[in-house]
């Protein structure tokens, strides 16, 4: 096992009997359960766990037979890595590209339903193809002999985010994808996605965030990033990579023979008169504005537009609005999102101090009139840089509600109180809480009518618990998040 950096992940001998056992329930009724078995048993491994390595699962992959029918079937795969951005170039690569030829999708982590994660068309999943795409990984990694008493070789764990990419890559290659788009989980080298040659590597922005994994430095970040560019690909950087990320970059791609294409050098996507001006290969082409966060149409635009020519689509003359509808359309929920059952309400999953300082620079001026009035529900995960995030956030808004995130990784409410302290925020306005539905129903009680922006952030649990508990008082219209 490779981890890079950080402690080593300790697997006891008796947690690996049980999920020995575990993987043989799932070999053997696996195709039978439901979407919600699935997730328990996914959940058993602890998905909290980074266990970083190509070895076992290009194993896997290799058993399955997935890599000779990728071979067969040789879609245009595009990887997507960075530090924030990810998700939205992604998609908005896969949902342009989409209107024409049959797309997979493959992001994370999920939201609100796990099946998002995987999408075919622009549609999640069906329960249906999930399951048989599940079941086909865990048959792998248990191989059964011929008479079925008998199991043909040594099982091979993996980690619930290496099942999924396997799963995922099952999907679109029974699906007939032509064009696979993956985004990174972690890093890039070790990265289970990387074991899928890219036709396209992205890398959106390099930020410190996973140090204690991935390196201290941007260069040592950017390295890991870098990991996913191959001889043949043709790169794509956003414009959010400092000098030193982008040499190390550049430097990988010149050693592979790999063809880079630089925002601000070789295309750039800019404001002009309230639209999206792309000077990219095709000059100068002008959109409505994106619905994704403006620094990733850039790179997500110069990747569909390199692909143009390679794959059958129509003249991009023709095809011009239907990509405009993609632009003006593409947006993923919690990246300021505005709640449906509040007024003034937005949920925004920013985990991380370049995410936050993106939120403070550019959501907050968009959607807030009055400055530094607005008010914060935050919780977030132990192993993110909770002070800088903090100290970032701080001088943007008046009052704080730091709630509790009750799993592995989540952090208590009391060390977001004292970071938050230590930055001169006054203790009348903190209220710390046990859970996010509690910060946010405190929240909305305390605003009643008055004319305030209340902003959700922190990680995506953050998220998912807000509107979990938004959900259950548009079902219940009593309590103070009623409309």
């Amino acid at each position: 096992m490779q981890t890079i950096g950080g402690d080593p992940i300790v697997v006891s001998a008796q947690l690996k009997a049980q999920r020995e056992q575990a993987l043989r329930e799932a070999q053997a009724a696996g195709a039978t359960w439901s979407v919600e078995r699935w997730l328990h048993y996914l959940d058993s491994l602890c998905p909290e766990q980074m266990e970083l390595g190509l070895e076992r699962v290009r194993a896997v992959a290799q058993r399955m037979g997935l890599m000779t029918q990728l071979t067969e079937l040789q879609p245009t795969i595009v990887t997507v890595a960075g530090t924030n951005g990810k998700g939205s170039t992604a998609t908005l690569i896969a949902r342009a590209l989409g209107q024409f030829l049959p797309v997979g999708l493959f992001t994370s982590p999920h939201l609100f339903e796990f099946n998002e994660r995987i999408e075919l068309s622009g549609q999640p999943i069906s329960d249906t193809a999930l399951t048989a795409a599940l079941t086909a990984v865990v048959t792998a990694q248990l191989p059964v002999a011929h008479d079925v008493s008998q199991y043909a070789g040594e099982s091979i764990p993996l980690t619930y985010f290496e099942i999924v990419t396997l799963a995922a890559m099952t999907a679109f290659v029974a699906a007939r994808c032509q064009v696979i788009v993956l985004e990174v989980g972690l890093g890039g080298r070790l990265d289970s996605t990387n074991i899928f040659a890219a036709d396209i590597a992205v890398i959106t922005s390099i930020g410190l965030d996973h140090m204690k994994i991935l390196g201290h430095t941007t260069r040592e970040i950017a390295r890991e990033k870098a990991g996913i560019i191959k001889p043949g690909a043709t790169v794509i950087l956003g414009a959010n990579i400092d000098d030193e990320a982008r040499a190390m970059i550049l430097a990988q791609a010149q050693s592979v023979g790999a063809p880079v294409q630089a925002e601000g050098v070789d295309f750039s996507a800019q404001l002009v008169e309230d639209q999206l001006e792309f000077k990219g290969p095709y000059g100068r082409m002008h959109f409505n504005l994106p619905q994704v966060p403006f620094g990733c149409a850039g790179p997500a635009l110069a990747a569909i537009t390199t692909l143009w020519e390679r794959l059958p689509l129509p003249p991009l003359n023709e095809a011009y609005a239907a990509l405009d509808h993609a632009v003006a359309t593409t947006k993923l929920l919690g990246r300021m999102t505005l709640a449906p059952q509040v007024p003034k309400l937005y949920l925004d999953v920013a985990h991380n101090v370049p995410a936050a300082a993106h939120l403070v620079a550019h959501e907050l001026p968009e959607h807030v009139a009055q400055p530094n009035a607005a008010w914060v529900v935050i919780g977030m995960l132990k192993d993110k840089d909770i002070e800088g995030v903090l100290a970032t956030l701080q001088p943007h808004f008046a009052r704080f509600y730091v709630a509790s995130l009750h799993t592995a990784r989540g952090e208590q409410a009391q060390r977001l109180r004292e970071a938050l302290r230590h930055d001169g925020v006054n203790d009348s306005d903190i209220v710390a809480t046990a859970t996010v539905a509690q910060a946010l129903e405190q929240a909305l009680l305390e605003r009643g009518d008055q004319d305030l922006t209340i902003v959700v952030v922190g990680s995506f649990v953050t998220v998912a618990k807000a509107w979990q508990y938004l959900r259950h008082v548009s079902a219940h219209p009593t309590g103070p998040g009623a409309a």
